[in-house]
């Protein structure tokens, strides 16, 4: 895994499925997609649930702590040696 693409998100689905939408074209093995969902009261995990599914995105869900925590929780769990926030 080369690049890490770490996305927090708070009460955004219709943004993150446009997001998604422009850059699933572009995937590869060597790019991984981590969405990090910081404590929504409206889930977008139905908009990143074809992604899961092709293993291409992995999604976490956390209690509201702030995009900066959102951004180091995705850290964490990223496999790429670059990271995209």
């Amino acid at each position: 895994m080369q690049l890490s693409i770490i996305i927090p998100v708070y009460n955004r689905p219709i943004e993150i499925r446009e997001l998604l939408q422009s850059i699933s074209p572009q995937l590869s093995e060597t790019i991984e997609i981590i969405v990090v969902e910081d404590g929504s009261t409206i889930s977008c995990k139905d908009e990143c649930q074809p992604l899961i599914d092709a293993n291409k995105l992995i999604y976490i869900k956390q209690h509201n702590s702030g995009p900066g925590q959102a951004r180091n929780n995705g850290a964490q769990n990223a496999k790429g040696t670059y990271l995209l926030f």
